[in-house]
């Protein structure tokens, strides 16, 4: 369970339970993610595609980041499924109208 909010406005708590599937008969470059998606859009003016984790992955998924100070986004490949705790998400920048994406495991 993950507390989102603050004690102005209040807190939210989000849950999200996983049935790990058996792994396909054939891994064939597909990626496969189960995650629990929240969108924020509404109440995080520059905030968007947010992801609640942990998250359950097969393939060659975004999984983890560079670190600090820039949190690039990192891609590997796993043939099993794998759990892990990520968090994703886009920052837009008003001025130039564009995003950058920012990921940390």
């Amino acid at each position: 369970r993950s507390p989102v909010g603050n004690p102005t406005d209040g807190f939210n708590t989000f849950y999200a339970e996983f049935d790990v599937p058996g792994l396909p008969e054939e891994i064939d470059g597909i990626t496969d993610f189960i995650y629990f998606n929240i969108f924020f859009s509404s109440g995080v003016p520059n905030g968007r595609m947010n992801q609640f984790v942990p998250q359950l992955m097969l393939g060659n998924p975004l999984d983890g980041s560079s670190g600090p100070p820039y949190y690039k986004p990192e891609w590997h490949k796993h043939s099993t499924w794998v759990f892990a705790s990520q968090y994703f998400m886009e920052v837009h920048n008003e001025t130039t109208n564009g995003t950058t994406s920012h990921a940390a495991a």
